[in-house]
């Protein structure tokens, strides 16, 4: 009997003592369990927020496409106004050389008429002249200055 006492002892301190390592084991098994949560939670903290800044920088570059659209559209646009000014600059110049030529050919014509209408001036106004004076000394000098004039 002392024999299974003793035995019964030695198993129950051998028992005892895998329990006091399944135990230390299991809380060691726990903490690691935390720290492995905790891990997993940090990463998916992280992947949340990468997920958000790679939302935010597609969403940027979305944005920045469109400003780029837009940019290209200005500019086509303005190139087709730079054309219409050149055109109507161009048509301008035009107008303004016909306008000079116009000019210069009215002036020839005004120049001739005035040397017709000189040339084609009738004697009758020269008497008419010297004729309308108030006395004979007025009428002589209107006749010395039509021919100094002349």
């Amino acid at each position: 009997m002392i024999k299974k006492i003793v035995f019964t002892g030695l198993c129950f301190s051998l028992l005892l003592t895998a329990f006091a390592q399944t135990s230390k084991k299991r809380n060691e098994l726990e903490r690691l369990k935390r720290a492995t949560q905790e891990m997993i939670e940090e990463t998916s903290r992280m992947l949340t927020d990468t997920k958000k800044t790679a939302l935010q920088s597609l969403h940027q570059l979305n944005f920045l496409a469109e400003e780029i659209k837009m940019r290209r559209s200005l500019i086509s646009t303005i190139n087709e106004e730079v054309l219409l000014i050149d055109r109507e600059q161009a048509r301008t110049a035009r107008e303004i050389r016909q306008l000079e030529a116009s000019l210069k050919e009215k002036k020839e014509k005004y120049a001739i008429a005035m040397q017709g209408i000189y040339n084609k001036r009738s004697g009758v106004d020269d008497v008419l002249f010297i004729l309308s004076a108030n006395n004979i000394a007025q009428s002589y000098r209107r006749m010395r200055y039509l021919q100094e004039y002349s």
